[in-house]
């Protein structure tokens, strides 16, 4: 499965938030996610893990907490700065925002509406991920390493995501809620979401299956 936040765990939640709608307009219902409970379960062994992330007082994130050493992130001007430890990726913003490249070889490429549709790195055996987007959703992703290319395929439900994590600077995600997602390598994988919601509509559990895969996680926000 493929997960709903670049470099180490960073990556992780970047493709997180694909799925799960990190950067969007601002909606009338707030969906800053204050927190998130994960319970990952294949062929009967369960592993949960809790992840809390803090914000600024612009609604930036500026730490990602969880079972390891935290992630912080500062904003300075042009510029964003992610610390993990002794690592540090340093991300170079354009003029709306948007990080163009990083310290690590990547680049960034966005169409005109705010949605990173490549990521290049350039380093030896680097990947390079392309992005097609439809109706404001990520319909395709393909990620290529070494000749070898995955492909995801989404479709979605008519639902608005409302979920948020305060890095507008990757661009736009999906506005809607994921319905299922097909990885190829080349076998296909599907697996199947389901979710249940607050009383504001924002998603409380989301729930997806594959065979004896199963996972869910569910979310609190900044404003209950």
């Amino acid at each position: 499965m493929k997960k709903l936040f670049n470099t180490t765990i960073t990556l992780a939640l970047i493709m997180a938030l694909i799925l799960t709608g990190g950067c969007k307009k601002t909606p009338a219902v707030n969906g800053l996610v204050a927190s998130y409970a994960n319970s990952h379960t294949v062929a009967g062994v369960t592993t949960n893990s809790t992840t809390t992330l803090t914000y600024d007082a612009q609604s930036r994130l500026t730490e990602i907490q969880g079972t390891g050493t935290p992630i912080t992130f500062a904003y300075g001007s042009g510029s964003v700065t992610q610390t993990q430890g002794s690592t540090v990726v340093i991300y170079t913003l354009n003029s709306a925002g948007l990080a163009t490249s990083d310290n690590t070889g990547n680049t960034y490429v966005y169409d005109n509406n705010g949605y990173n549709t490549t990521t290049t790195n350039s380093g030896t055996g680097g990947t390079t991920t392309i992005n097609t987007i439809s109706n404001g959703n990520i319909a395709n992703t393909s990620s290529t390493t070494n000749g070898v290319t995955t492909t995801y395929s989404y479709t979605y439900l008519s639902t608005t995501d409302y979920r948020t994590y305060g890095q507008a600077f990757f661009g736009k995600n999906s506005v809607d809620l994921v319905n299922s997602e097909a990885i190829s390598n080349p076998t296909t994988t599907t697996y199947t979401f389901s979710y249940t919601y607050d009383s504001k509509g924002r998603v409380q559990t989301q729930t997806y299956i594959s065979g004896t895969t199963s996972d869910v996680t569910t979310y609190t926000y900044v404003n209950p």
